[in-house]
């Protein structure tokens, strides 16, 4: 009875809100800001908001029903002894389960609780394990990191326990299976000093094994801003097993990674990045990959295939660069720098990726009579470029999307993009500048490039997709700001693919709303 009572309501809802066959759900009051969504079973999903008070921070956990809210509750962030720290919400056997952290007599402690079906918190927690705070320092915090697996079947917790300057960090980690007990566990040590190497990325892959890859540093490293080429000597890739480390070697014959990625099947493990040459600290080459059996230990494959196309190489002449330094500042050496936003690994066995050029521009202003002075950040979020290695390891082809966006002190809320692979596509959502269409919603290849709007006259949100057979793009509006009273969030979307769902949000003020845009066959 529950479910055709909500039927009938989400149909008098949301009947009238479809556009391009996204299917919107009502304009709602926000309790807070949302943090992840979080997937349930089909169309159904989860959220996770929070709102900010003078001293603590209160968490909420929503269930939508096809985009149209069913039930909320307040999770209690209460531990053992008190207030503690929220660390991670997941999804596991299509239930919220959360994960705090907390300092209890002088050891560090991770913890999990589940809600019941109609998201109660009844406040009890499980501990997953403890360690000793061996720099007993009185402010220090737990330090842990939760992953899941792609199927949502395993969970990994890792942590890391400093170490005295005279020893190695030391790190530990638990993996928990969808019965929430565990699978692996162990403490180990990185073949480095602490402060000659940075653990880059985890990764755990649907049958519960655990991969890290780490960078190692020609001098010690400031872990704060360790963006820094030059400082570049090795990236290392480790699969874990209770306390040992089997490194798989990988030469990239003087070349640096920047941008990664890692993906997995059942036995295949898959790295992609972005290089460029070591002795450079601007630009990047090409897209660099391989691929690891690691039941056997082997490369089955790798290669480096270079960018062709000088616009990704960014070769400006000498008038656009003197144009890029006049208007956003003379030292860009991040202009030239893409970051890997995603890859998807085809039922072929090629690959199919996309990068953004993302950088952060700071300008500092000094008041000389009061000695104040004011930093202003730019964040700019320009080209997109799209690809796909085939098995002839190199490219079939190499799409560049034009894109400007750009915002103040705010970290890009509405800028970058969110994307999916269906049958036939790569398709790219994105906020964009009306200008850039003609009457009819078709993209202007004619005309220059306009810099993104969230005017309600001007925003718009674009819809690029990518055959995945030849490349070729077709690039319209998706729908229009004032068509649905609100303001598209793509860093907020959410992917479903086991579902082959994608799940919109969209604000304005104090409101918001989700959309479904469905792309399975």
């Amino acid at each position: 009875m529950k479910n055709v009572i909500f039927i009938l309501l989400f149909f008098q809802t949301v009947c009238f809100t479809q556009s391009n066959n996204i299917q919107w759900g009502p304009l709602e009051k926000q309790y807070g800001n949302l943090q992840a969504i979080l997937p349930s079973d089909g169309a159904n999903f989860f959220t996770l908001t929070n709102s900010g008070g003078r001293f603590i921070n209160s968490y909420y956990i929503s269930e939508y029903e096809q985009s149209m809210k069913f039930q909320s509750s307040k999770v209690k962030i209460v531990a053992e002894q008190g207030i503690a720290n929220l660390e991670k919400v997941l999804t596991v056997n299509k239930r919220p389960l959360v994960f705090l952290s907390d300092k209890i007599n002088g050891e560090l402690c991770i913890y999990y609780k589940e809600l019941t079906e109609d998201l109660k918190d009844i406040g009890l927690v499980t501990e997953i394990t403890c360690y000793k705070n061996i720099q007993n320092k009185y402010m220090s915090r737990p330090n842990f990191d939760v992953f899941q697996s792609t199927n949502g079947r395993f969970t990994l917790i890792s942590w890391e326990i400093p170490g005295k300057k005279e020893s190695r960090d030391v790190y530990g980690f638990s993996i928990l299976d969808s019965n929430l007990t565990v699978f692996n566990s162990g403490v180990y040590e990185i073949p480095f000093d602490g402060n000659m190497a940075t653990i880059q990325e985890h990764h755990i892959s649907n049958s519960g094994d655990y991969f890290m890859s780490v960078i190692e540093h020609l001098k010690p490293n400031d872990r704060l801003f360790s963006r820094n080429f030059n400082n570049y000597k090795a990236t290392h890739i480790y699969q874990i097993n209770q306390d040992s480390l089997d490194e798989f070697s990988i030469d990239l014959e003087g070349n640096r990674l920047n941008s990664i990625s890692m993906k997995s099947t059942d036995s295949v493990f898959t790295l992609t990045g972005l290089y460029a040459s070591r002795l450079s600290n601007r630009g990047i080459s090409g897209v660099f990959y391989t691929r690891i059996d690691f039941k056997s230990k082997k490369i089955i494959n790798k290669g480096f295939i270079p960018f062709s196309d000088s616009r990704i190489n960014r070769n400006w002449s000498v008038g656009r660069e003197r144009y890029i330094k006049r208007t956003r500042g003379a030292n860009q050496p991040e202009l030239y720098n893409y970051n890997l936003r995603n890859m998807e690994l085809l039922y072929d066995g090629s690959i199919v990726g996309s990068m953004e050029q993302y950088y952060v521009y700071s300008r500092t202003n000094y008041d000389t009579r009061s000695g104040s002075s004011n930093t202003i950040n730019y964040y700019y979020y320009d080209d997109i470029v799209a690809f796909k290695i085939g098995k002839e390891n190199k490219f079939d082809w190499l799409t560049i999307i034009p894109k400007s966006q750009s915002s103040i002190n705010d970290g890009g809320p509405y800028s970058s993009y969110a994307n999916y692979v269906d049958s036939n596509n790569l398709c790219l959502i994105f906020n964009d500048n009306i200008k850039n269409y003609n009457e009819f919603g078709e993209f202007q290849t004619d005309r220059g490039i306009r810099s993104f709007s969230l005017s309600p006259r001007r925003n718009a949100v674009a819809m690029v997709k990518i055959e995945l057979k030849t490349g070729d793009a077709n690039r319209s509006t998706l729908f229009k700001q004032k068509e649905i009273r609100s303001i598209a969030v793509p860093k907020l979307f959410y992917v479903n693919r086991e579902a082959k769902e994608m799940i919109l949000y969209a604000i304005t003020r104090w409101k918001g709303r989700f959309g479904l845009i469905q792309y399975g066959e």
